[in-house]
């Protein structure tokens, strides 16, 4: 059976929506992946950024909370960008920060796509490391996230 993850951006929205495509891409096949986040829309820079693996996300949108208010998940990630904004509860799931540089900070478009690139490799690290621990039955938590 498969898991159910919930990706939440409590920042810049493309973080979901760049998780969400690296977990389609690696692990589909073992979870049911949703995304959620404050903002509607992709910044372009992520897109580029994700376009460079051959991963198309511009027509990601976020799912509202109350498309997936029922839903029951395994995990929830959430992935800030230096913000601590309170976060919803999933009683019954495990939830775990994943935590990235500010991007609201980076207003030059080149250095933008810098850090993407480098939160879109990071998130690859997370995503691999994450599928390693989520199949391991004494696994108690993700080291090094």
């Amino acid at each position: 059976m498969k898991k159910h993850i919930l990706i939440i951006s409590a920042g810049n929205t493309a973080l979901a929506y760049m998780a969400e495509s690296i977990f389609r891409d690696i692990a589909n096949d073992q979870f049911h992946i949703f995304s959620t986040g404050h903002t509607d829309g992709v910044d372009t820079i992520a897109s580029k950024a994700m376009k460079e693996l051959g991963v198309n996300i511009s027509d990601y949108r976020p799912k509202l909370m109350e498309e997936i208010a029922e839903q029951q998940f395994d995990y929830v990630i959430t992935i800030f960008d230096n913000k601590n904004p309170t976060q919803p509860k999933f009683p019954g799931a495990q939830h775990i920060d994943w935590h990235f540089a500010e991007l609201d900070m980076v207003t030059d478009e080149e250095k933008r796509l810098i850090v993407f690139r480098e939160i879109r490799d990071q998130l690859n690290e997370y995503v691999n490391q994450f599928c390693s621990f989520a199949y391991k039955p004494d696994a108690t938590k993700i080291t090094g996230v």
